[in-house]
């Protein structure tokens, strides 16, 4: 067990940075996350030298990599604390401090790094702000939201294709601070960007469980 005073030698590698929506969502956090994409993934790419995991290989290896990292890796960085109420993300993770702060810098590192990952594997997608009258109409989580986009469709697309790995990356940090684990894998939560290209991985109920390193 950690004591309180302890942080973490991985965050002790991490130098904190506001979340990219800490000036408000939208237009400002793309930019934010636009402006910082480099620096995290360097950041995050150090940290996972000793694991062996290379982002800039082979897309969808990474991605089951640094899946399988997190997994067996986060239990022992998170500490409960960090999800407890009054810590949700889209507010709170902007206030924190110290080894807190630094393990929210490291989230959005590897939402960061997961959505660069799914663009080199499905070029045609880009990061973009949530506009789509559909899901507008319908209340959707992401609107208005730094996501995963195909920028070739209208604002008045039927079911246009999004998908946050910011989302994705903040729902498995929250289910590790709790010590419960349902939430996907990465790779799942990439399907409406990888969809087309790797059909194949979403084919039957063994085919994710298969992916797991």
């Amino acid at each position: 067990m950690r004591l309180p005073f302890q942080r973490h030698p991985l965050l002790r590698r991490v130098e904190a940075e506001p979340p990219p929506w800490a000036s408000g969502p939208g237009d400002s956090e793309l930019a934010a996350l636009r402006a910082s994409r480099s620096r995290r993934l360097a950041r995050l790419g150090e940290l996972l030298r000793p694991a062996g995991i290379d982002l800039g290989g082979e897309p969808l290896a990474a991605v089951q990599a640094l899946d399988h990292w997190t997994r067996t890796t986060w239990p022992g960085l998170i500490r409960r604390a960090w999800v407890r109420p009054g810590t949700e993300p889209w507010t709170g993770w902007q206030r924190a401090t110290g080894e807190q702060a630094a393990a929210y810098t490291h989230a959005v590192d590897v939402a960061v790094a997961l959505g660069e990952l799914a663009l080199r594997a499905a070029p045609s997608f880009a990061w973009g702000v949530d506009r789509y009258d559909d899901h507008v109409a319908d209340g959707g989580p992401f609107v208005g939201r730094a996501v995963l986009l195909d920028p070739t469709l209208p604002d008045d697309a039927a079911a246009p294709p999004v998908c946050s790995p910011i989302d994705l990356v903040v729902m498995r940090f929250e289910a590790t601070g709790h010590r419960d684990f349902p939430d996907p894998p990465f790779v799942e939560g990439l399907r409406p960007v990888w969809w087309r290209d790797h059909r194949s991985l979403y084919v039957g109920p063994g085919a994710l469980e298969s992916t797991v390193p």
